[in-house]
């Protein structure tokens, strides 16, 4: 295949359930001009053979590897990419049919460096739940730089994923920015922001065109490395500081720890029963109040301002705040009377 415009990457593991709509879908784009790249990671169930009638498409290119995780696989199937852009698609997920077309005409015609699309966030036994994830409030016709996104990235007005976006290959190769293999969840939040810093041009469709597919218990894995968040922020500092852009964001990143690492906290907190005995939770929740007291002292007076102020930023950062802050006084007050009684 010549003049390939768009690569699309489909780590595979373990997904026998899930990946023959994934790769139907893909197949069946509207847009034909494409390479869908496998990456088998190892898969230890029948993945591969639920897609074989696919393997026969000159367009799919499969390839072995070992298990090395979301990361590796996604950097396996970057370097081997021979599109201008490529999207990153879940193997449990799947996009919509027309996806590809309306984001490569939309890359071509503002000639962008990042496409952006909504979400429809998928529960797979309840349909009535699904919902729209926004990505940042976008004109359909305005082109925004690095430095506006970021800030409403950081603010928690977007969404911290590589999958709903389509990227210029070259912000990759040419910025030797690779997903990071040492964390376990949450990568896309310490990759996503170092590729937007590296964009001069963004845009984005206002549909929402990835179906995200929440699964059946898995937000009650008990496995969960909830520090993973708070490495990625980490991370994210540090990148900001070696390319010199860490006073500009300076403000912005704080709010971030908040949009990140502790909404991923109260989604845990919400979904696990184990979590208030878990050594990591413990830590993130001195960090949690630690953190709020600096906020009371160098920012508001008032600690009931906080809540109105992350109220003020994002309605449901707030929400997401205020159920923290209530949740852990709770276990405060429960740990002291099992001390003290």
């Amino acid at each position: 295949m010549n003049n390939i415009e768009v690569s699309v990457i489909i780590p595979v593991y373990n997904v026998e359930m899930y990946i023959y709509r994934c790769i139907k879908q893909i197949i069946n784009q509207s847009y034909k001009n494409i390479e869908i790249i496998i990456i088998n990671d190892g898969t230890k169930d029948n993945s591969i053979d639920e897609i074989k009638e696919f393997l026969l498409d000159s367009r799919v290119i499969l390839i072995n590897k070992k298990n090395e995780g979301l990361s590796a696989a996604r950097n396996e199937g970057i370097k081997i990419a021979k599109g201008e852009y490529i999207l990153h698609v879940d193997s449990d997920d799947f996009i919509d049919k027309f996806m590809i077309e309306k984001m490569i005409n939309k890359a071509k015609k503002y000639k962008l460096d990042v496409v952006i699309c909504d979400v429809n966030f998928y529960y797979e036994k309840n349909s009535k739940e699904n919902m729209v994830l926004k990505d940042g409030e976008i004109k359909e016709n305005e082109i925004i730089y690095n430095k506006k996104y970021l800030k409403k990235f950081f603010l928690g007005e977007g969404l911290p994923s590589v999958w709903n976006k389509m990227w210029r290959r070259d912000l990759y190769i040419e910025n030797e920015i690779w997903h990071p293999t040492n964390i376990s969840y949450g990568e896309d939040g310490a990759t996503m922001p170092k590729l937007i810093l590296k964009s001069k041009r963004i845009g984005k469709i206002n549909e929402s065109l990835y179906y995200y597919c929440q699964r059946k218990n898995s937000m009650m894995n008990t496995n969960i490395n909830i520090m993973s968040y708070l490495k990625v922020y980490i991370k994210i500092i540090t990148f900001l500081k070696k390319n010199k852009k860490l006073e500009i964001y300076k403000k912005y990143i704080g709010i971030y720890k908040y949009t990140y690492v502790y909404i991923h906290l109260l989604r845990h907190t919400y979904w696990s029963s184990f979590v208030q005995e878990n050594i990591q939770f413990k830590i993130l929740y001195k960090l949690f109040y630690k953190d709020l007291k600096k906020i009371e002292l160098n920012l508001i007076k008032d600690k009931y301002m906080i809540l109105l102020y992350f109220y003020k930023k994002n309605i449901y950062l707030g929400e997401s705040l205020k159920f923290l802050y209530l949740f852990f006084k709770k276990i405060k007050r429960r740990n002291y009377w099992r001390k003290n009684y």
